[in-house]
């Protein structure tokens, strides 16, 4: 790997997890398609009996008319803010663990000492084995992006 060393600070080489690829996507797929099909159900079987769309001017109810417009306009309003915050989450970059200091395995047996909390049950610092880092708290390693990952919840 490029960016960090090849080896875990016991020797061993660091693992590389199966590429996945055309997988990522998946999870996007699957929330736009439950968007999608909740707006539809949404707007055909309320909003359109609401809005009385086919129906004369003179069998229509002024009220429920002007009900449905309001709900409708509210309803696109909050289904476009769902979609704008959903892409935004989508391209924001989760951020991970630097590619220096305390954070890379030194192979000697001094380093710099990075302040955590979390630590393994024999109290060493964690460490990932796939990227070859000490991991701060609160830190994973994500197959999908194949980098420790600060923030776990960023698909």
């Amino acid at each position: 790997m490029p960016d960090g060393p090849s080896e875990t600070p016991y020797g061993e080489p660091l693992k590389v997890p199966p590429e996945r690829e055309p997988l990522k996507i998946l999870p996007v797929l699957f929330i736009l398609s439950t968007i999608s099909t909740l707006y539809l159900i949404y707007s055909i079987c309320h909003l359109l009996p609401m809005l009385q769309v086919g129906q004369p001017d003179s069998m229509a109810d002024p009220d429920r008319r002007y009900r449905g417009i309001v709900e409708a306009s509210v309803f696109n309003v909050i289904t476009l803010l769902l979609i704008i915050c959903y892409i935004r989450c989508i391209l924001v970059h989760p951020g991970e663990v630097p590619n220096e200091g305390p954070w890379l395995y030194q192979k000697s047996g001094v380093f710099d000492v990075a302040p955590v909390q979390e630590a393994k049950k024999s109290g060493e610092r964690r460490h990932c084995k796939w990227c070859g880092k000490y991991k701060p708290d609160r830190c994973h390693h994500c197959r999908m992006c194949k980098t420790c990952i600060l923030k776990m919840d960023h698909h």
